[in-house]
């Protein structure tokens, strides 16, 4: 197995980071569109999770929109 050194490492990699970022390089998310009907259906089993867990009180509203973990 190979090892690494982590300060080596961690040095070429602050050095990639500042050279993309001088160089305006964004890399924006991959992402395929959805069809229409999936993302109907994500919504409503998201809408589903998000009120069953205000109805169990894992989820409570604790301002106009602010909600908290309980």
């Amino acid at each position: 197995m190979r090892t690494v050194d982590f300060n080596e490492y961690n040095a070429k990699r602050q050095k990639f980071v500042k050279q993309r970022a001088a160089l305006e390089l964004r890399r924006g998310p991959a992402r395929r569109q959805r069809d229409p009907l999936e993302r109907a259906l994500l919504l409503r089993l998201d809408r589903a999770r998000w009120q069953k867990w205000l109805a169990t009180g894992r989820l409570k509203k604790a301002g106009r929109r602010l909600y908290v973990w309980a």
